[in-house]
């Protein structure tokens, strides 16, 4: 797989540009029944990694022709598992261009590892997640590395927050019967309301194909789990929604070979409403073509088709 891939729309954060730290296979301390990644063993560190100059020279290539918001380090799993994180990302202060912000998407497994802080103290946003603080529906819908610990994970979370000065998001995403209940989702707003240099807090359910068979919460559902947050005036909090409207964005359309559109769909199932934005006619056609040979297959989640990888 290409270690860049992109640029994708983002509902939150613009047009990304994303960088996967793993792209050989999916390396991952959790395995969260709602990833849009295929389940895999959890694992607690890499056994496969690329050399940071092959990813410094990947993002070189990418962005000599793409002009984006931020450049997204996320992997086929944890990004913070890389263990080189400090050495490319001071690398790619050098390389990225100033009006472009760097972002890291994690689980927030291991924000207590002083080297991990010490790596994200570089960036400009880290979003991390932060599904359930109850331990048993912890277990249930992240499914974790036997190494990890919730109380470990909570400390970590607000220990970096502290030292943190870019912008902290952070992401709740609730699976129906596994962390639904207002117990929990009291819980989770009481904590995040805690935490210093939250700018926001991201609620929703889910809205891609998941790797397990689970079930999002109905919107009602997900607005009385919201209303919880709400009674923290401290908290920003926002429902994003997939939008319906093809002509949203205007953005530059991209041209994919079969394997690097494969890999696209691989790593972030496209829903048909994406593919009509970002792909070009040549590649929609390729697309086409993939799921005339049932290498790619459409299927629904909630209101949005996707498509995703066959098997």
């Amino acid at each position: 797989m290409e270690i860049v891939f992109g640029p994708v729309d983002s509902r939150r954060f613009g047009r990304s540009l994303g960088v996967d730290l793993s792209p050989s296979k999916k390396q991952c301390n959790f395995d969260c029944v709602y990833c849009e990644l295929q389940g895999a063993k959890t694992m607690e560190s890499m056994q496969e990694i690329v050399l940071v100059d092959s990813i410094l020279q990947a993002v070189q290539t990418a962005l000599r022709t793409q002009k984006c918001d931020v450049l997204t380090l996320t992997a086929n799993g944890e990004p913070t598992l890389y263990p080189y994180l400090y050495e490319l990302i001071s690398n790619l202060k050098d390389i990225v261009p100033e009006s472009m912000k760097i972002l890291v998407l994690t689980n927030g497994s291991l924000l207590w590892k002083k080297e991990v802080q010490d790596s994200l103290m570089l960036v400009d946003i880290v979003k991390f997640s932060c599904d359930s603080l109850e331990s048993q529906a912890f277990k249930r819908i992240d499914r974790p590395h036997t190494s990890l610990n919730l109380a470990q994970i909570e400390q970590g979370i607000r220990e970096f927050c502290q030292r943190f000065n870019g912008e902290i998001v952070s992401e709740v995403l609730f699976v129906k019967g596994i962390n639904d209940t207002k117990e929990q989702a009291r819980q989770i707003a009481r904590f995040l309301s805690t935490l210093q240099g939250l700018k926001r807090v991201d609620i929703g359910s889910i809205d891609r194909p998941p790797a397990y068979k689970v079930e999002a919460v109905s919107d009602e559902k997900l607005k009385e789990l919201a209303s919880y947050f709400y009674a923290y005036d401290n908290l920003c909090i926002s429902l994003p929604r997939r939008s319906q409207n093809k002509a949203e964005e205007n953005l530059s359309l991209q041209t994919y070979d079969t394997n690097g559109l494969i890999g696209l769909i691989k790593r972030r199932p496209l829903s048909t409403l994406d593919a009509q934005k970002i792909l070009d006619s040549k590649t929609l056609a390729l697309l086409d073509e993939l799921c005339q040979k049932k290498i790619v297959k459409q299927c629904s989640v909630g209101e949005n088709i996707f498509y995703q990888i066959v098997g």
